[in-house]
């Protein structure tokens, strides 16, 4: 089953957009992306089968958006770690949140391993990707060299 994003304008499984007949997941896309991979190991646990999950979260890549209640739990942490001449402060606490919550999904993915009692025979790599986007605002480099689109 592949599940993907058409152009960031629908969730789409298999060619099919989600939220159209059977696959009716609401919610932003973390939680999605999360909810798609448990249901699957939910799946393939239940058949007896192996499964081959590659979970690949689109946040926290823009459009940046405030994921609802991390903004409150996230209060009086660092709002800026790094460079203080940063001017959009709100795309940094969006970006933030979506952060908080993709870590907070990936928590879920392994809890429901552990709930399937399969933990200590799956393997898990968890990795990111290439790198921050100094185009959205957040500057997010913590003081490394390179970006996206560098080489």
């Amino acid at each position: 089953a592949q599940l993907y994003s058409k152009g960031c304008t629908a969730l789409r499984h298999n060619d099919a957009d989600i939220g159209h007949g059977q696959y009716n997941i609401t919610g932003f896309l973390s939680y999605c992306e999360a909810e798609h991979a448990i249901h699957a190991m939910n799946v393939s646990v239940a058949k007896n089968k192996p499964f081959f999950i590659n979970l690949w979260f689109h946040a926290p890549h823009s459009p940046l958006e405030e994921i609802p209640g991390w903004h409150e739990k996230l209060t009086g942490e660092a709002r800026n770690y790094k460079d203080p001449s940063l001017k959009d402060l709100d795309d940094t606490g969006k970006y933030r949140t979506m952060i908080a919550d993709m870590d907070h999904q990936v928590g879920r993915v392994l809890r429901n391993l552990e709930a399937l009692g399969i933990e200590k025979n799956t393997l898990v790599v968890f990795t990111s990707d290439n790198g921050p986007e100094p185009f959205v605002g957040t500057n997010s480099r913590a003081g490394l060299n390179g970006a996206k689109r560098f080489l």
